[in-house]
C-alpha cells in the first residue's frame, strides 16, 4: 500500500486545483487520483489609452498536466466525460462520401449550436482541437463534444461547453471520478505534479454594461489592442504580478493557473483506514 503526502495546493481567484488519494484508490501495484478544478470568471478592470474600463474574463477551455516520477499513468481507467452529442443528418453523410468536409461545416456550426459570441468563430478552430469526435452507431453517425477530453499521454482538455451562457468554464469543473491511475515501478517512491493551465486563445473577455455611450475603443479594429491588455491582467493574476511587468508574445500563450504535489511512499503495512 501507499503513504500519501500533499503539498499546499498553489491557486488564485481564477481556478483552484485539489489532489485526493482515497484509500478505496490505493492498491499494492497503483493508486488512482482524484483531482478537483474550480473555475470562476473575474471582473476588473483596465486602462487602455488613459481611460478606465470595467470588464469581466474567463476561459472557455483549459489542461490538467499530470506529470508523475518513479511512476507512469495507466493506459486504464483513463476519465473521458461527454458534454452533448449531435446526431449527423443523412445528406451531411453523403456529402462526406462525395468528399466534401463535414469536419469543416460542423466546426462552422459550432458557435451557433453552442451559442458561442461575437469571438465564437474565431475562436471554434482552435477549441476544435481534442473538443470533439465522430462516433458510428447502429447505422447512424453522431457529433460527440466533450466535457473533459483524454488528450493521451499525460494530460485532459477541459471544456465549459454547455456550462453557462457563455459556454465559461465556472464553479466545479472535475472532481467527482478518479482522472486516472498510476501504475507503480520498482522504486518506493512516486512524485506526481498536476497543474492546470490555459491558453490565451481560449481566453473570453467581455467589457461590463455601462449607461455610458459606446466605447469605440471596443469596436472590431480595436479588439487585438484589447485582448492584448486583458491577456496581461490575466497573466498577472496567475502570476500575481503586476500588469505592466508581465510579457504577452503575440498576445498568447500557456498560463499555469493552480498546481499541487503528491508524494506517494510504499507502505511495508498494509493500511485499512483513515
Amino acid at each position: 500500500m501507499w503513504t500519501i503526502t500533499l503539498s499546499r495546493p498553489r491557486s488564485n481567484e481564477l481556478a483552484s486545483l485539489s489532489v485526493e488519494c482515497p484509500h478505496n484508490l490505493r492498491a499494492a501495484d497503483q493508486f488512482g487520483l482524484l483531482i478537483a478544478v474550480w473555475c470562476q470568471r473575474v471582473r476588473d478592470r483596465i486602462e487602455v489609452d488613459g481611460i478606465v474600463q470595467p470588464f469581466s474574463f474567463g476561459f472557455l477551455a483549459g489542461e490538467v498536466f499530470v506529470e508523475s516520477t518513479g511512476g507512469r499513468i495507466s493506459n486504464q481507467g483513463r476519465l473521458s466525460v461527454e458534454a452533448a452529442r449531435f446526431k449527423i443528418v443523412n445528406t451531411e453523410v453523403d456529402q462526406a462520401k462525395k468528399g466534401a468536409a463535414v469536419e469543416g461545416k460542423i466546426a462552422a456550426d459550432l458557435p451557433k449550436w453552442l451559442s458561442f459570441g461575437r469571438t465564437g468563430v474565431e475562436l471554434g478552430g482552435h477549441l476544435n482541437r481534442t473538443v470533439s469526435k465522430t462516433e458510428q452507431k447502429e447505422g447512424e453517425q453522431y457529433r460527440i463534444f466533450w466535457r473533459v477530453a483524454d488528450a493521451g499521454y499525460n494530460f485532459w482538455r477541459i471544456f465549459g461547453i454547455g456550462l453557462n451562457q457563455e459556454n465559461l468554464l465556472e464553479n466545479k469543473i472535475l472532481g467527482d471520478e478518479p482522472l486516472c491511475y498510476i501504475e507503480a515501478s520498482d522504486k518506493n517512491q512516486i512524485d506526481v505534479n498536476v497543474s492546470f493551465r490555459c491558453d490565451l486563445r481560449d481566453l473570453w473577455f467581455q467589457r461590463e454594461t455601462t449607461p455610458h455611450p459606446i466605447d469605440r475603443r471596443f469596436d472590431n479594429d480595436q479588439e487585438e489592442k484589447n485582448r492584448t491588455a486583458v491577456a496581461r491582467r490575466v497573466i498577472a493574476v496567475a502570476l500575481n504580478r503586476k500588469s505592466t511587468n508581465a510579457d504577452v508574445k503575440a498576445g498568447y500563450g500557456a498560463v499555469i493557473l493552480a498546481a499541487q504535489k503528491l508524494t506517494s511512499v510504499r507502505s511495508s503495512n498494509v493500511v485499512t483506514g483513515e
